[in-house]
């Protein structure tokens, strides 16, 4: 990824509008900071879709979908909470009781672990999460043709 692309994709997720959507997220908001986000991503998306930028698209999209998984895994604090969540989303319980005793290690967890799979994109897609790339690619569509 370019310069360029690598500072758009800085300033799309560190917009003040972004943050707040975050916190709603965070606040135990959910639906609202959803909803947010939504909004902030079609904002976006909608002003860069005459653009080729599939692979920030990516990369956007999985960043977002890596910081909704650390705040999810802040909000179930304690270890049993982070049982019974994982084993609410279908792990296995010897790998949800191993993985729930990681506790400060958000990034390792959100990235390469239990909950990646377990808060895949299936999953925010049914709590109301727009995909960056899956919107993008069908707005760029609308507007090259």
């Amino acid at each position: 990824m370019n310069t360029h692309m690598s500072q758009l994709l800085d300033n799309i997720l560190s917009r003040s509008n972004m943050l707040d959507a975050y916190n709603q997220v965070r606040a135990n908001k959910g639906s609202a900071g959803i909803e947010r986000l939504n909004w902030v991503i079609r904002g976006w998306i909608n002003y860069f879709s005459m653009t080729n930028m599939k692979s920030v698209m990516e990369s956007i999209d999985e960043r977002l979908r890596t910081r909704i998984r650390v705040i999810i895994w802040k909000q179930w604090k304690k270890k049993s909470r982070r049982l019974w969540g994982l084993l609410k989303l279908g792990a296995l319980k010897w790998i949800a009781d191993k993985v729930s005793g990681w506790g400060d290690h958000y990034q390792l967890v959100a990235q390469r672990s239990v909950p990646k799979r377990a808060i895949s994109k299936p999953v925010l897609a049914k709590r109301g999460l727009v995909s960056c790339l899956d919107y993008y690619l069908k707005r760029h569509a609308l507007k090259v043709s």
